[in-house]
């Protein structure tokens, strides 16, 4: 984490201690205040979480947001079990499975308190949390999630305020388009040729400029759907994919952004993986080397299932290796795969 970063986090810890002692100072009779306090801690460690990837944050965001939620009033509800819920998804995204069974119990509770015709900024709001906790479900392998959270982002698109920032538009049609690809990795090419649509109009409101990292998620995102297209015979998607690739890694880089970056070389190992397969010898050492950089920028502790993908795509690509010959590859592949 570079050191920017680091002050960051530094400081919404000190705003979120800020906001734990004021509520514990605050009159017990005053349970509003209270809360107001507990919910401002809870937001400081979450967004501590999502620069840090600190289990001691998350754990911490967790405690916060249970404090909250014993003293919501009736009005705060759906803010408090919506901020929750997001929290949970963090540790959902670690492995926690229980945290994402909870999470998406949150967030229907408070799209339940809620409104689609008096509220329909509110509601698109839980609606959206909901199908990002699918979505992140769906993304280890639960098909009913998958196809759930295509239905709950397309709804929360469909209601969400018209005077809606651009910039948030396009996260929730990045979601929908992630949705859209994990239900056409399984189901077809429509759903997939839909995901690239959707993933392309969110790219027209992420200027470069102002939302790298954004951007960086959809085009991986599009390398992604391009090269699931390219496995179903489709001509001139695999090139597509490498291109969606290198336009990601120009905007972000191992320092600034090591998840992101991890994301970006996964992907293109997986790429160099498929011309391996396809009689390409030179790139299959490109996929090795691609795949050891994303296992290395991945830690177990912060992102376990993303690192198990890259220790599982890292296992192929040596078990190729071994096929071709190489010295020690079914060991290393024997390794990646038990890992995993």
């Amino acid at each position: 984490m570079q050191h920017a970063a680091k002050s960051r986090v530094a400081k919404l810890a000190r705003k979120a201690a800020f906001h734990r002692r004021r509520a514990a100072e605050v009159p017990s009779p005053d349970r509003i205040m209270k809360w107001r306090h507990s919910l401002s801690e809870a937001q400081a460690w979450h967004e501590a979480v999502l620069l840090s990837g600190s289990p001691e944050h998350a754990s911490n965001a967790v405690a916060a947001c249970a404090r909250a939620l014993e003293l919501a009033p009736p009005e705060g509800l759906v803010r408090t079990r919506t901020r929750f819920a997001e929290v949970l998804m963090l540790l959902g995204e670690r492995g926690d499975q229980h945290a994402f069974a909870r999470g998406i119990a949150l967030a229907e509770a408070a799209r339940r308190d809620t409104s689609r015709i008096f509220a329909p900024g509110a509601w698109a709001n839980a609606t959206w949390t909901l199908g990002r906790l699918l979505l992140r479900r769906g993304a280890t392998g639960d098909q009913i999630a998958q196809r759930r959270s295509a239905r709950e982002l397309a709804a929360a698109l469909r209601h969400l305020p018209r005077d809606t920032d651009p910039a948030e538009r396009a996260t929730l049609l990045t979601d929908l388009g992630l949705a859209m690809l994990l239900v056409g990795k399984n189901n077809g090419a429509a759903q997939l040729h839909g995901a690239v649509d959707v993933l392309r109009l969110a790219l027209v409101d992420l200027t470069p400029d102002r939302h790298s990292d954004m951007r960086v998620t959809v085009l991986n995102a599009l390398a992604d759907a391009y090269s699931s297209l390219a496995l179903r015979g489709a001509d001139g998607m695999l090139e597509r994919a490498f291109a969606a690739c290198e336009a990601a890694m120009a905007l972000c880089s191992a320092e600034r952004t090591p998840l992101l970056w991890a994301e970006v070389r996964n992907s293109q190992g997986v790429l160099y993986l498929m011309r391996a397969q396809r009689g390409d010898r030179d790139a299959l050492a490109l996929a090795i080397r691609a795949l050891e950089e994303a296992v290395w920028k991945r830690p177990p502790d912060v992102v376990l299932l993303k690192r198990g993908e890259s220790l599982h795509n890292l296992g192929d690509a040596w078990t190729l290796s071994a096929l071709n010959g190489g010295l020690g590859a079914a060991e290393a592949a024997i390794a990646a795969y038990e890992e995993a």
